[in-house]
């Protein structure tokens, strides 16, 4: 390792010092010691307050359990503003508890509790067990102490550390929808022994002239992370392609005029971590691989007697609901890239339509009948009324669909019906379902979380993705823990669908009402362009400074052409971001228990992030070829490289890289032992600029 040029040492808040040259290659090498042999020296411990429960829930660290609700969600129970809050749907008393992966030591507790008044209890064990039977750890801080309605209790106590904490809130004055604004841990702090550092991203690629941050996470023996922000050391090797910037927590890398590569080193205690850094010309991020969704289409367009049996679209001359079904398929998975691949796999034609009018289950032939009414009165003063309601449960029940989720024969179920059915655009059931553009459904057998999509065959395709477009918006909120676009440090998804309306100056993309430029809903024709930095979510993870002007033209000025630009905008590419969230956020909306899975198994330390890499360099400046293919004992890698040294890595069918040889300038015949190595398949291939040109693949043999 090579630690020189501008090492900066960061002890704290507002210090930065240039450590002398040789006092840091001595710290350099115990980290490199410490790193390389395994050793867990006691002393790499991180405190940190717990203070952000809602990011910890967010990001997995903590589990939390809570009575279900309908109004509001977990998120708004810890976000530190009293003006927010979440309802039981109808329990009391509402229970909320919470599991850490480590000793918390906290001195009290806060709650504020609005429309109605109550009690509260608290509650606190180490495993599940002490906290159900009350035995062992178990301890009760305080029972059914009152609460005022909109007046916020604090009860502290001596400091305490436990692991599971469990909330018991009721209700006594008025109904049984439990009202909680906020609860927080008092002076609230952990200590965990990091075993491990990493970087996010773990591998930086910038553009010139552009800037990105990046951030140290520690991980502890069971693999949680958490953010480190004080006692770091930095360095990098070349001071000309880049220059750092600490802005505790993280550090701003910006880049010079000049493509080219170099390293950055990050240190904490005995651990390190070292960053690849490329500045290219540009480069594509590498998709995800593709996910197959299978649908069951439910068509609800039965045959009308009084008309011959007319269908219900043929009647009134709408679009045949199976064309609509099979648009939306293509341009979903258009939009996506390849990266989602819908297809219908088995199609219901229902004879009876699950639908209600004021608790009355309607019949085809009075469904009829009412849309014969001049200007669909009865249905527009239903409306206003809330007196339509579809059968989810009775569909679902009807054709097993919950047994079919469960193992995952099925993904979703798209019902196309006649408009006035009583259906929301999308609703979510199963474990964990969540606010979907709908409250969650229950009263169902379903396990798997399940969406069922609701579309009109009154409408046309643009409507359908709008409507799918929701769902979207739902589903990536709840990833993200929040949409507010006047949080002073936006999330990604706050960015991306931030329009110049709300955020000016910085408009992305915008929503699915509002494009970068809209000035009212559905203002997809408005041709005055505004600054829009949308380009940059090509390049997703990586956002940079880059805008230029967007308006309607870029769209086509119609409903359709914003739908089909917005979707092909979502990100949909491997690895995570710097919060830890997949860069495929289509995992995320096709099913978000399994995105929250796959966030586990995917490495933050070692992914491949890119896959083409575009370079000015010419294409002879470097070449190679490989042998003995299949090899043994030796890798012989022979080049002609006419311009400067470059090092190429040895990576296994995972895609990690297993070793970095440095080659040097001229004709070469570069002698690698890989007798460590496993058997398997490699692929070898250049970490600088020129790598689009040059990589092979050898099999090691034993």
């Amino acid at each position: 390792m090579n630690w020189k040029k501008k090492i900066f040492n960061y002890r704290g808040p507002g210090t930065m010092n240039v450590l002398p040259r040789l006092n840091f290659l001595a710290i350099a090498l115990t980290i490199l010691i410490f790193a390389n042999t395994g050793i867990v020296s006691g002393q790499n411990i991180l405190e940190f307050p717990v203070d952000n429960i809602s990011e910890m829930i967010h990001n997995g660290t903590v589990d939390v359990k809570h009575s279900q609700l309908d109004i509001g969600s977990i998120n708004d129970v810890f976000d530190h503003n009293d003006a927010s809050l979440a309802r039981s749907a109808n329990i009391n008393p509402l229970v909320i508890t919470l599991t850490f992966p480590f000793p918390v030591r906290f001195g009290g507790s806060r709650i504020l509790q609005t429309y109605g008044d109550g009690w509260w209890t608290l509650e606190a064990a180490d495993t599940e067990y002490d906290l159900t039977y009350q035995t062992g750890s178990y301890q009760q801080f305080f029972t059914m102490s009152s609460l005022l309605n909109d007046v916020a209790d604090e009860i502290t106590f001596p400091d305490e550390t436990k692991k599971i904490i469990r909330l018991t809130v009721s209700r006594t004055t008025g109904d049984d929808y439990v009202h909680l604004n906020e609860w927080q841990l008092v002076d609230a702090t952990a200590e965990v022994e990091i075993t491990s550092v990493c970087v996010r991203p773990s591998e930086l690629y910038l553009l010139p002239d552009t800037h990105f941050e990046i951030e140290m996470y520690g991980m502890d023996a069971t693999g949680f992370a958490y953010p480190i922000g004080r006692d770091l050391v930095w360095g990098v090797d070349n001071t000309s392609l880049v220059s750092l910037d600490w802005l505790p927590p993280v550090l701003r890398v910006s880049a010079y005029a000049n493509p080219g590569n170099t390293t950055i080193h990050a240190g904490w205690k005995d651990l390190s971590f070292d960053v690849p850094v490329h500045i290219v010309e540009d480069f594509t991020p590498k998709k995800a691989s593709t996910r197959v969704v299978n649908v069951s289409l439910v068509i609800i367009d039965p045959p009308i007697a009084a008309e011959g049996g007319l269908r219900f679209h043929e009647r009134f001359g709408w679009e045949a609901p199976t064309s609509l079904a099979n648009k939306l398929v293509d341009s979903l998975n258009a939009a996506s890239d390849g990266v989602v691949d819908y297809q219908i796999i088995s199609t219901y034609d229902e004879p009876i339509l699950y639908a209600a009018l004021e608790g009355t289950t309607i019949t085809v032939d009075s469904m009829y009948r009412l849309f014969l009414e001049p200007g669909w009165e009865t249905f527009h003063a239903l409306e206003q009324t809330g007196g339509f309601a579809f059968d989810y449960n009775g569909l679902l029940a009807a054709h097993d669909f919950c047994a079919s989720s469960n193992i995952h024969q099925i993904d979703e179920v798209w019902v196309y019906s006649m408009p006035f059915t009583g259906m929301y655009e999308s609703r979510l059931t199963g474990d964990g379902a969540f606010w979907y553009n709908s409250p969650p459904l229950t009263g169902n057998d379903c396990i798997d979380q399940l969406p069922v999509m609701g579309f009109n065959y009154e409408r046309g395709l643009a409507e359908a993705m709008h409507s799918f477009g929701h769902r979207v918006e739902s589903a990536m909120a709840h990833t993200f823990g929040r949409w507010n676009y006047d949080a002073e440090k936006k999330n990604d998804w706050e960015k991306f669908t931030s329009y110049d309306k709300v955020t000016p100056g910085e408009a992305h993309v915008g929503n699915i009402h509002f494009p970068p430029n809209g000035r009212n809903d559905y203002d997809y024709s408005w041709y005055l362009p505004v600054e829009s930095y949308e380009e940059n979510w090509s390049r997703y993870p990586f956002l940079f400074d880059q805008h230029h002007l967007v308006g309607s033209k870029q769209w086509d000025h119609s409903h359709l052409g914003f739908m089909s630009f917005w979707f092909s905008r979502l990100p949909n590419s491997t690895c995570k971001n710097r919060d830890g969230i997949l860069n495929n956020w289509w995992t995320y909306i096709v099913d978000y228990n399994e995105g929250k899975t796959l966030e586990a198994q995917t490495s933050d330390c070692n992914c491949d992030y890119v896959s083409t890499i575009t370079s000015t360099d010419p294409i002879e400046s470097f070449q190679f070829r490989i042998y003995p293919n299949p090899a043994t004992d030796k890798l012989m890698i022979e080049t002609k490289l006419q311009h400067e040294i470059v090092r190429v890595g040895i990576y296994n069918v995972s895609g990690i890289r297993m070793r970095v040889v440095e080659i040097p300038v001229g004709n070469q015949i570069t002698e690698v032992d890989i007798r460590d190595l496993p058997a398997g398949i490699y692929s070898v291939r250049s970490e600088d600029q020129s790598s689009r040109f040059s990589s092979a693949s050898f099999t090691v043999i034993r």
